[in-house]
């Protein structure tokens, strides 16, 4: 006996990729259908594979379509599908809660979605599906103390949309321990939420089963790079799960951090790590190019930044039709900054201002002056003295007379740094 599926989750349909809206070009639709090609690449291997049911672990938008036309999209492929025996069972997560869109996604009569009332099991040839979905936006129970034991003698799966215990960077929702899912018996617990693709267990099911996080579908930004997509799983009894990932990138988020010489030259590290970029199997390459490091020529960095920037994308645009950019950060920094003298009399002036109620409210913006200071020594030894800093620098409301005052101090303070 055997039991085959595919696990996906977090689809995000119809959410935009954030940082490429501004490239106007032939690129721009893989860009912005991005992920439902990578949905209906799903499918289609979902068929090739002839598994026996697509298992969905929430998040298949981010609260609401914007158009008929993504529902129309999302039945037409769970009809592929159900034409093909395959069945397509999903929770719904905190980005597609009941509060929102339920209706709507219920109405897709080829998937079924398992209530937001209770933990519901649904019979798939010999595997016992559990899951249970958001019931609001905001869950903040442990849903899996809820879900049942191991059905004997079958396949049991478990369908959950949650942050378990030690999962870094995501709202706290339906929060979980590994040992609670672990405890139910399943041969295999479909996670959903964490963006990140891992398994955390690999067990028979008598050892606490096969616990994974199928990741997002295709990542969204540059906060969520590398390859994409879903897990094959092929369960067999007595064995932990066989897990094999399938990428589904349409486009590929990356960051290049380039370092900068002394003397400003980057180009052929630039070239080099967009070569290698270009390489990637993924119809666009988006990247976040980072020039960085210690270098003599730091000023002059910041100082000509806008053509440094355009060199860049023109070196990206001539690397690959394949490469789009989604920003370029210039992070260098001083090799050797210079000591700062403060001018005689300045720290004794901020002081004063800091005790004078009267003269530290018409200089609310005082702390600009002191933020004009080099990181370093020199500013941390200001900031010491200067004992009602804090509420200086809070105090954003100058006023009209203040301000000249303030940029001619820190005028006067850049000469003598020059």
């Amino acid at each position: 006996m055997a039991f085959s599926f595919i696990h996906t989750g977090d689809l995000h349909l119809d959410s935009p990729l954030a940082g490429l809206s501004a490239h106007g070009d032939a690129r721009a639709e893989a860009i912005a259908t991005a992920p439902r090609r990578a949905f209906q690449a799903l499918v289609d291997t979902a068929l090739d594979r002839g598994v026996d049911a697509v298992l969905i672990a929430g998040d298949l938008w981010d609260g609401s379509w914007s158009d008929v036309s993504a529902g129309l999209f999302v039945q037409r492929q769970a009809a592929r599908l159900r034409e093909a025996g395959i069945a397509t069972i999903a929770i719904l997560g905190n980005h597609d809660a009941q509060s929102r869109v339920t209706d709507r996604i219920r109405a897709i009569d080829a998937m079924t979605v398992l209530c937001a009332e209770r933990p519901q099991t649904v019979t798939v040839g010999p595997a016992k599906i559990h899951g249970m979905s958001f019931a609001t936006p905001a869950v903040t129970e442990n849903l899996a103390l809820k879900y049942p034991d191991a059905v004997p003698g079958a396949f049991n799966i478990g369908l959950l949309h949650t942050m378990l215990e030690g999962a870094e960077g995501h709202a706290p929702y339906a929060p979980a321990k590994l040992t609670d899912l672990a405890a139910k018996g399943y041969d295999y617990f479909a996670l959903g939420h964490v963006h990140a693709r891992a398994i955390l267990m690999a067990e028979p099911a008598g050892r606490g089963g096969t616990v994974a996080y199928c990741g997002v579908l295709q990542g969204r930004d540059v906060g969520e790079p590398g390859p994409k997509g879903a897990y094959h799983v092929r369960l067999a009894m007595g064995e932990p799960a066989d897990v094999t990932p399938i990428d589904f990138d349409y486009v590929l988020w990356a960051t290049l951090k380039i370092p900068v010489a002394d003397d400003g030259s980057f180009r052929t590290a630039l070239d080099g790590a967009l070569r290698e970029a270009a390489e990637a199997r993924a119809a666009i390459v988006a990247v976040r190019i980072v020039l960085e490091g210690a270098s003599a020529a730091h000023d002059r960095m910041i100082a000509q930044r806008a053509d440094i920037v355009e060199k860049v994308l023109l070196a990206a645009e001539g690397a690959s039709d394949r490469l789009m950019v989604e920003k370029v950060v210039i992070d260098t920094r001083p090799r050797d900054p210079a000591p700062v003298a403060l001018p005689a009399g300045f720290e004794g002036f901020l002081e004063r201002a800091a005790a004078d109620p009267a003269l530290g409210a018409a200089l609310g913006d005082v702390f600009d002056i002191v933020n004009a200071v080099p990181s370093g020594p020199a500013r941390e030894r200001l900031r010491a003295r200067l004992a009602g800093y804090t509420a200086l620098e809070d105090m954003r409301d100058a006023t009209a007379l203040a301000a000249p005052a303030v940029r001619r101090l820190a005028a006067r303070l850049a000469e003598r740094q020059s």
